[in-house]
């Protein structure tokens, strides 16, 4: 017996030595779990239960800002987003106005999140630049994978996307990201896209590979299934992606709608995507890029292994298969369009299977599609324009039209 009671003491002794790890996070204060329905009550709950835990096949509230900081692993979840009114409410409460993240850290990483409303609510934004997922990347290495959005939202300011914009040199990397909802930008210069709205600082780098849309996508300055527009000469990378939503520029003033890429500020890069929708605006539209037309602004576009079957109409001016108008070095190649391609004004009219005005080259493309206007019609292109670009030369070779 003695000796027992030796050893009992000798291990609570041990024990007491021993720092057993403490989790801020606690259930009742930080989180709430009631079956399969988990509410994220403060950041320390996302960081501490929702970030390491298994919630696959759950319904999860987010009741408070959370940023992503670290990488995480949140397979096949619904997210509801955040919510307002009374604190520690149930689940049914009324959401309160997105994004449903206000950032996320460098070197972090968010994956496997399905974005879905709640019934009967709108979605409307009134600020500057806003995203249903994140309103705001500014960090470095940030990766950005499998998120699916169900939900339609508008902003009457001036962007709309699942992720709103990078900004401040952020490194941003989106891939296998499918967007359902239909997205709105009604201010008078509003950027639009499925997935990226815009870029804000030269500085960003953003590679978006084998991403999807399938919603409306609609704005006034910029509109694209995958990426809106540019605030300065970003980098740009687009690789295997599919537009299948219809893209409008949305007003008679409206200018640069793409089935991927809506305004091509900076250097832009679109290689093996596909565009189905219906790409509509005043000028400047494109079956996979709109365009841009300050050549001081814009620099280099490379679209290659491109495919449009969705028709491409312009009120105004230059429409094309593959890109509207940019106004510096173009390269497009082994491309094809298959849309019908028209431009319904009167005036200055481009339109073509390929290009409405080419400014660079086009190789070992074809046009299948039926090509109207009133004016400068071609099979692959509209017009070709040399004008304010120093060292740019135009041609055409090894294409073909059966339009």
């Amino acid at each position: 017996m003695k000796r027992f009671l030796s050893l009992l003491v000798a291990l609570v002794m041990v024990l007491s030595l021993v720092q057993l790890p403490a989790f801020a996070a606690s259930e009742g204060t930080d989180y709430v779990i009631d079956g399969n329905t988990i509410r994220i009550l403060t950041q320390a709950g996302w960081d501490e239960y929702f970030a390491t835990a298994n919630v696959a096949g759950n319904t999860v509230y987010l009741e408070t800002d959370i940023t992503i900081k670290a990488t995480g692993l949140y397979v096949n979840c619904d997210l509801i987003g955040r919510k307002g009114g009374v604190e520690n409410a149930a689940p049914d409460v009324t959401l309160r106005t997105l994004p449903m993240f206000s950032d996320i850290s460098e070197n972090a990483s968010a994956s496997y999140l399905n974005l879905r409303p709640v019934e009967g609510k709108e979605y409307a934004f009134t600020s500057s630049y806003q995203g249903v997922f994140v309103k705001e990347i500014k960090s470095k290495n940030v990766t950005v994978s499998h998120i699916t959005n169900y939900i339609d939202a508008s902003n009457s300011g001036s962007s709309i996307g699942m992720i709103g914009a990078a900004n401040s040199g952020a490194t941003l990397t989106i891939s296998d990201c499918v967007n359902y909802g239909n997205l709105t930008a009604t201010g008078s210069t509003s950027f639009g896209a499925g997935i990226l709205a815009a870029a804000r600082n030269a500085a960003d780098v953003i590679v978006i590979e084998d991403c999807a849309n399938y919603g409306t996508i609609s704005s006034m300055s910029g509109t694209g299934g995958m990426y809106g527009s540019s605030y300065a000469q970003n980098n740009i990378t687009i690789r295997g992606c599919v537009n299948e939503g219809n893209i409008v520029a949305g007003s008679d003033t409206s200018i640069y709608a793409g089935g991927i890429v809506g305004s091509s500020r900076g250097t832009i890069t679109v290689s093996d995507c596909v565009n189905k929708g219906t790409i509509s605006g005043y000028k400047h539209v494109g079956g996979i890029v709109g365009g841009f037309t300050d050549a001081t602004r814009c620099t280099e576009l490379t679209i290659t292994d491109c495919v449009n079957t969705g028709d491409v109409i312009a009120i105004d001016r230059n429409a094309g298969g593959i890109v509207g108008l940019h106004n510096n070095v173009t390269t497009i190649s082994k491309c094809a369009n298959y849309g019908d391609i028209s431009t319904t004004g009167e005036g200055s009219l481009c339109a073509g299977g390929i290009a409405g005005v080419i400014r660079g080259s086009i190789d070992q493309s074809y046009n299948i599609g039926n090509i109207t206007s009133t004016a400068n019609v071609g099979g692959l292109a509209g017009n070709r324009n040399n004008a304010d670009v120093t060292n740019v030369s135009i041609s055409i070779t090894n294409s073909y039209n059966a339009g």
